[in-house]
């Protein structure tokens, strides 16, 4: 799940969401929920990570933050090297 669409499920605001993770302005809680394909997207780092994962309750994963293909394993997955793309894996 977005941490955009976290925050707006569960009624946050960013400011009151930056201040849980301890952070001192709101600006980066907007970078956070930016498009990854925005300009003004950041990513957090490994510490804030942790924390927003913490905070949402596991809803937010680190790898919310990367504009990805939905990933699926594949048959036989373990032998071939791992998840592949869904649009590949059909």
């Amino acid at each position: 799940m977005r941490l955009r669409q976290w925050i707006e499920d569960f009624g946050e605001t960013p400011a009151a969401f930056g201040r849980q993770l301890g952070l001192k302005g709101v600006h980066s809680v907007y970078r956070y929920m930016a498009n990854p394909r925005d300009r003004h997207h950041r990513l957090p780092t490994p510490e804030i990570m942790v924390r927003i994962f913490v905070a949402t309750g596991g809803r937010v994963r680190p790898d919310d933050f990367y504009d990805l293909p939905i990933l699926r394993p594949a048959a036989g997955a373990a032998s071939e090297g791992g998840p592949v793309p869904a649009e590949v894996a059909a």
